[in-house]
């Protein structure tokens, strides 16, 4: 579910080529589209890790370290975040 709202949110569409908004169907049955012009290389792959159908292997399994350790997440100062040190941005 982390992988699907992550991709709507950062391409403002459902990932599946479907239209079908059962995330539970497009998990388990739809293989995912990330184009390369709508997503940066790590934007990509975290959402592919974070929308992996083998629950195992899936990126957060462990915790939410690992989702915290992508990457993606490189520039992002996770202990100003938790600490509430840094206040959300404004647009």
């Amino acid at each position: 579910m982390t992988g699907v709202a992550s991709t709507e949110l950062t391409t403002c569409s459902n990932p599946t080529p479907s239209q079908e908004k059962a995330i539970d169907h497009a998990t388990s049955e739809m293989h995912p589209e990330f184009p390369e012009g709508l997503f940066e290389r790590d934007a990509a792959d975290l959402c592919e890790q974070l929308l992996e159908k083998d629950e195992t292997k899936r990126l957060g399994t462990n915790g939410c370290e690992e989702i915290m350790a992508h990457p993606w997440f490189k520039n992002l100062k996770w202990e100003s975040i938790i600490t509430d040190k840094k206040g959300p941005p404004y647009i």
